[in-house]
C-alpha cells in the first residue's frame, strides 16, 4: 500500500471515528461541560471543524490566513443546532477526504507554509488526522462522564 493510500485510509477512519464520537454524545447534552474551563462537545466539534477546513485548504494548496477561530465560530450559525452541527462536521470532513483523494504521491512532498512554520503535505495530512483522532477521544470521554460506559467502535 502506498503512503498516499495509507493516508487516505487513515483520513477515512479518523473522520468516521470523530462522527461516531459526536453522535454518541446525546444532542441535549452537547453544550454541557464538566468544568467552566473545559470544552463542550459542541465546542469540540466547532474547533475540530475549523481546523479540518484549515488543513483541507493547506493540502489543496490554497492560501492560508492567520487562524481566527473565535471569529469563525461566532459567525457559524450551523453550530448552534445539533442536527446542523452533525451535517456541517460531516461535510467538512468529507471535503477533507476528497482533498486527500485528489492528491498524487508527488503532492505529498509539496511544502505548505503554516503560520507556525513549513511542513510538507504528508506531514500536514498527518496533523489533520491526528487532530481529529485527538478530539474524538475527548468526545468519548464526555460520553463516559454522561454515564455511557459502552465502547462504540
Amino acid at each position: 500500500m502506498s503512503e498516499l493510500q495509507k493516508l487516505i485510509s487513515r483520513s477515512e477512519s479518523a473522520t468516521a471515528a470523530f462522527m461516531k464520537g459526536l453522535q454518541f454524545v446525546p444532542k441535549e447534552k452537547r453544550d454541557w461541560k464538566p468544568a467552566p474551563s473545559s470544552r463542550s462537545a459542541s465546542e469540540i466539534a466547532a474547533h475540530t471543524t475549523y481546523w479540518t477546513i484549515y488543513f483541507t485548504k493547506a493540502i489543496k494548496g490554497e492560501k492560508l490566513t492567520d487562524p481566527a477561530e473565535d471569529a469563525w465560530k461566532a459567525s457559524t450559525k450551523e453550530l448552534k443546532d445539533s442536527a446542523q452541527t452533525e451535517k456541517l462536521v460531516e461535510r467538512v470532513h468529507q471535503d477533507f477526504i476528497t482533498a486527500v483523494k485528489g492528491l498524487s504521491e508527488k503532492d505529498l512532498d509539496r511544502v505548505v507554509e503554516f503560520p507556525w512554520g513549513k511542513e510538507n503535505v504528508a506531514k500536514a495530512l498527518d496533523g489533520g488526522i491526528w487532530h481529529a483522532n485527538y478530539h474524538q477521544g475527548q468526545l468519548n470521554y464526555i460520553q463516559t462522564l454522561l454515564r455511557d460506559q459502552e465502547d462504540h467502535f
